[in-house]
């Protein structure tokens, strides 16, 4: 192969973005980094407990949108056929989602007996009712495949696409502030869902077509904006995360929310900070092979990585022990890199490798 040097954000011989497979690459450290932190998060002992797991979280809640405006960039720039939709991509995804619940729905039932719980019917039911919360994911990723005609159609008029993105930014993420008032977001809700019924420009669709429109986007910009955006957007999930949980008493995630403003304003930053530096990177097609490649196993490591948490928790790997810092930040890479480990395995086994 000519070692010939290009820019990241060139297309290598697979056709493949290579910024978007960077993107893909530390979105699911980020994945791995909230569930880290998030298992122990409502058994913190101590308020340093609780602000160093949610510092790390704060700083990481971009890790869904940037996985879904990826895919934006991939499915809607395909000429891809409502049959293939289902015969391919629905089909595939709903046999990882079948096999995924079977494993997991053994797994935490298994728990739940070693804890002295009863199991009875219920690993029945969690197979098919989904026992393993990660696993939201894939059934909102079947519901966007399912409405890709729809989008590729809307994306074809920038005028309309704009508009769109604007409706969904009112809409969903400005307002999504309210949910902080509950009497004025339960108000807000029922106006907008029950009585204007605009539930089309919302939720991942956003962020979806979003993910086109800034790939599409040719610029040359500073990167200091957008590592504002990030730091600010953190901060503003850190601290009002302590705050409302100080006011409620409870450990609150409400800003967690992937549509808050924060969130949203951490997503656009990461996303075009990478793509914006990948632009002034030269790298050679066999390290843009390689990107491809690590890129290829996320998916595996955002489907195993919760049975590696659990594993590591009981074996007594904890971030509740010692420093919670230094806890966090060891559990974090034994975690990425086992599940990487598991991935790539998995991917190299006929037939299995079709559930990862």
């Amino acid at each position: 192969m000519n070692e010939t040097t290009k820019s990241v954000n060139d297309k290598c011989e697979n056709y493949r973005i290579v910024y978007a497979d960077i993107l893909k690459i530390i979105a699911s450290v980020a994945i791995v980094i909230i569930h880290v932190a998030s298992k122990n998060f409502y058994r913190t002992n101590t308020d340093f407990q609780f602000d160093v797991f949610n510092l790390f979280s704060s700083f990481a809640r971009w890790g869904v949108p940037i996985f879904v405006m990826v895919s934006g960039i991939f499915f809607l720039d395909k000429n891809i056929t409502i049959k293939e939709i289902f015969s391919k991509y629905i089909k595939r995804m709903v046999i990882v989602l079948l096999f995924w619940n079977v494993i997991y729905a053994i797994l935490y039932n298994l728990e739940d007996y070693m804890n002295g719980k009863e199991i009875g019917y219920n690993i029945i039911k969690d197979i098919f009712i989904n026992r393993a919360p990660h696993l939201w994911y894939l059934y909102m990723l079947i519901g966007l495949y399912l409405i890709v005609p729809f989008l590729r159609n809307l994306i074809q008029n920038e005028k309309i696409m704009k508009y769109f993105l604007n409706l969904w930014l009112i809409f969903e993420v400005v307002i999504s502030i309210f949910q902080i008032f509950p009497t004025m977001n339960l108000e807000i809700s029922e106006i907008l869902n029950n009585k204007m019924h605009i539930n089309f420009i919302m939720g991942y669709s956003g962020y979806f077509i979003l993910g086109y429109y800034l790939n599409k986007r040719r610029t040359k910009d500073k990167i200091v904006p957008y590592i504002s955006l990030i730091i600010v957007g953190g901060i503003i999930t850190f601290i009002g995360t302590k705050i409302v949980s100080n006011v409620t008493n409870v450990h609150s995630e409400t800003f967690y929310n992937n549509f808050f403003p924060n969130i949203f304003m951490m997503s656009i930053g990461i996303f075009m900070l990478v793509k914006e530096v990948a632009n002034r990177i030269k790298i050679s097609d066999k390290q843009a092979l390689n990107i491809a490649k690590l890129s290829k196993y996320s998916f595996g490591i955002y489907l195993v990585h919760p049975i590696v948490i659990t594993f590591l928790n009981l074996i007594g790997m904890s971030t509740l022990k010692f420093n919670p810092i230094l806890m966090m930040i060891i559990i974090v890479v034994l975690v990425y890199f086992i599940s990487l480990f598991i991935s790539i395995i998995i991917n190299k086994i006929p037939k299995l490798n079709k559930v990862v």
